[in-house]
């Protein structure tokens, strides 16, 4: 599935007032802030920096870029208490280092912490160099830490709302799996299929089976509802049970349910002999993520 190439996200701009218009101006060739150079050596780390991990060889690659070319576009930083921090361009900072390079050209602006967080997680996304486990954990301490829920963030990063709170669920998961998907040998599709399984001990062997014998989604979703149901062995397929309709009072309580599974708003409504069952879905990849909880292919 493709990652969303588009902006900074809706709600960015709310969040750094004149952030993407600045942007826009300087891609058109307007200076509208001084491109300084600043040393290396005294750049901090971005603190709110999801990436935990980088490619060795592609910052090889792109150091060599910069010993030809330089540093093309310039670092964002904040200074704050005789201290310059790093809000974007970290691969750029640790190929110029390994290329030698006493200064790189940087962009200093006053942002606070929840700018530098979003700034950072959406320049990430953006790459798509996070892998999920790093995803969920920047989301959720976004989240914590500014205060906003998980629609806000969304909004920021140009995610819908279901993907960023399923994202963050994932962080119930034991750290057996969360290591699974941090390696991933796993996606975020197994690991969402594993939640609710109610013995922990079963639910890191699935893990780990799925990882060592390349599961499907599907297949991982299939054997998870029957140790969700503890009906049969998950060896063998699981009996249908029959469904009866339910009855106009329990409509609200089904709607929860569905809701809580589907992550996002269902209504069930009956007027006569019609029934509606209605399911909201915000983009394309949150329409795709609901059809395949419902293990519905498009054809």
């Amino acid at each position: 599935m493709s990652k969303n190439k588009g902006g900074l996200g809706r709600g960015l701009g709310a969040l750094i007032p004149d952030l993407n218009e600045n942007i826009s101006d300087l891609q058109r060739g307007k200076k509208l802030e001084t491109i300084q150079q600043i040393p290396v050596e005294t750049i901090q780390a971005n603190p709110w920096q999801p990436r935990q991990t980088f490619d060795e060889e592609a910052l090889t690659d792109l150091a060599d870029s910069i010993k030809q070319e330089g540093v093309l576009s310039p670092l964002l930083v904040v200074e704050r208490d005789g201290e310059t921090l790093l809000v974007s361009g970290e691969r750029r900072l640790r190929a110029a280092k390994i290329a030698g390079l006493a200064t790189v050209p940087a962009i200093v602006r006053s942002l606070d912490d929840s700018a530098m967080a979003t700034i950072a997680l959406v320049e990430n996304i953006q790459r798509a160099d996070l892998n999920p486990l790093e995803e969920a954990r920047a989301y959720a301490r976004l989240m914590e830490k500014s205060g906003q829920s998980a629609a806000q963030v969304a909004t920021a990063v140009g995610k819908s709302r279901a993907h960023v709170a399923n994202m963050v669920r994932l962080l119930d998961l034991p750290a057996p799996v969360l290591d699974l998907l941090a390696e991933q040998k796993i996606s975020a599709g197994h690991a969402r299929a594993l939640l609710g399984i109610p013995e922990e001990g079963d639910l890191v062997a699935l893990a780990q089976e799925a990882a060592q014998l390349g599961y499907s989604v599907r297949q991982v979703e299939d054997l998870a509802r029957r140790l969700k149901d503890d009906s049969e062995p998950v060896s063998q397929p699981a009996p249908k049970k029959a469904k009866t309709a339910p009855g106009k009072d329990l409509y609200p309580a089904v709607s929860r349910q569905m809701s809580d599974f589907l992550q996002t708003k269902v209504q069930i409504q009956k007027k006569g002999r019609v029934g509606e069952l209605k399911i909201e879905f915000y983009s394309e990849e949150d329409l795709t993520r609901i059809l395949d909880l419902l293990q519905q292919d498009i054809h």
